[in-house]
């Protein structure tokens, strides 16, 4: 196999240039394959900081009775994808509130009440609402 077929059978990254020599000795030759062989841009969520609920009552879930009698506790993260007009279109539990029956209770608890709302969109720099994408905590605790 030559030095070119070798190096262009390499996986290429987006945005490489490779130089490769050419086969007359002394002689290189700069070749960009960053446009022809990129893959192609996929558009992504922006990942926002702070999700606002519109209603900041919808937001609040209803502690399960099983888990209440256990006094179990702890924090459920979700992923949370939202569509322009600040609906859910995907909820993931990314973190659970701990390892029992009761506390998978609390996760799909939370997952519910965020799944139930409506948020504040996010904006583009334009001012135009965009899809978006936040990670949010929410802690169970025992008043």
């Amino acid at each position: 196999m030559t030095l070119l077929a070798r190096l262009l059978a390499r996986p290429l990254a987006a945005a490489l240039a490779w130089a490769v020599l050419a086969p007359m000795p002394g002689l290189a030759q700069q070749i960009d394959l960053s446009n022809e062989l990129a893959p192609k841009s996929v558009p992504v969520p922006p990942v926002v900081e702070m999700i606002k609920p519109v209603d900041p009552a919808c937001v609040r879930p209803v502690y399960p009775p099983q888990a209440l009698d256990r006094r179990t506790t702890g924090t459920t993260r979700l992923r949370i994808v939202l569509d322009p007009k600040g609906k859910p279109v995907s909820i993931e539990v990314v973190g659970s509130a701990g390892p029992t029956r009761e506390h998978r209770m609390l996760d799909i608890a939370t997952k519910d009440a965020f799944a139930a709302c409506t948020f504040v969109p996010a904006r583009s720099t334009s001012g135009e609402p965009v899809p978006s994408e936040a990670v949010v905590s929410y802690t169970w605790k025992l008043e």
